[in-house]
């Protein structure tokens, strides 16, 4: 979930990263939320939620 908040809302910025991977950020950030619209919110799932068979 990465729609919390509209992109006109101000965010707080991070010490830890450069302007160049909070773009990157940014961008995965967007693209995520265009197929979580397009095909379903369990579209993109962290990997350690699938199912494992052993």
């Amino acid at each position: 979930m990465t729609d919390l908040v509209p992109d006109t809302v101000p965010s707080q910025g991070n010490l830890y990263r450069d302007e160049a991977g909070r773009e990157r950020l940014k961008h995965l950030d967007r693209a995520v939320d265009r197929l979580k619209n397009r095909f379903g919110s369990f579209a993109v799932q962290p990997a350690v939620l699938l199912n494992r068979k052993e």
